[in-house]
């Protein structure tokens, strides 16, 4: 998984490792499709947090397409507010919930 700051797409170095190591497996299984889901966490609007989901998914792709995964095997998916890692009411700042999983299969 690949986490993400407050209202943010910015791809850190951590984040970075993982979306190679994901590449890499990637690119070892040539006929794999992967999935990269986006997910926010309850702050803002649901509309705003629906799009921020799929910018963080978009910006895992590119991360994954510069390491050499093909374009045409990459789908990406943005989840907004659903499926929460860690449940909580509306507007909670939780980091953990600010994430992309990447499915490798």
């Amino acid at each position: 998984m690949v986490f993400f700051g407050l209202n943010s797409t910015k791809i850190d170095p951590d984040a970075a490792a993982t979306i190679t190591e994901a590449a890499n497996v990637a690119k070892g299984m040539p006929s794999a499709k992967v999935t990269v889901v986006g997910f926010t966490d309850t702050t803002g609007p649901v509309a705003y947090n629906q799009q921020l989901s799929v910018k963080r998914a978009n910006a895992v792709r590119d991360g994954l397409i510069a390491n050499g995964v093909p374009a045409q095997q990459v789908n990406i998916v943005g989840e907004g507010e659903a499926g929460l890692l860690v449940p909580t009411a509306q507007q909670v700042n939780q980091a953990k919930n600010r994430r992309v999983a990447i499915h490798v299969g």
